[in-house]
């Protein structure tokens, strides 16, 4: 057993390329069978409108934009 890629045999990386392979292939898979529905705007975009701007600040009377 190598603790070193460079020196690795064929077998060695053909494991870490499969379990890549696995890794990504569920990563993607419940990506995609992943999805956030609201039924109230179902299928329809949501309009964000902005409300008028606030400063927060810590300091006093100081703001920076």
């Amino acid at each position: 057993m190598t603790s070193s890629l460079i020196g690795a045999d064929k077998g060695t990386h053909g494991k870490i390329v499969g379990t890549a392979l696995v890794a990504v292939l569920v990563f993607v898979a419940v990506g995609f069978w992943a999805h956030l529905t609201d039924e109230a705007n179902s299928g329809r975009p949501v309009v964000v409108k902005a409300s008028t701007p606030t400063t927060y600040t810590s300091r006093d009377g100081v703001a920076v934009r």
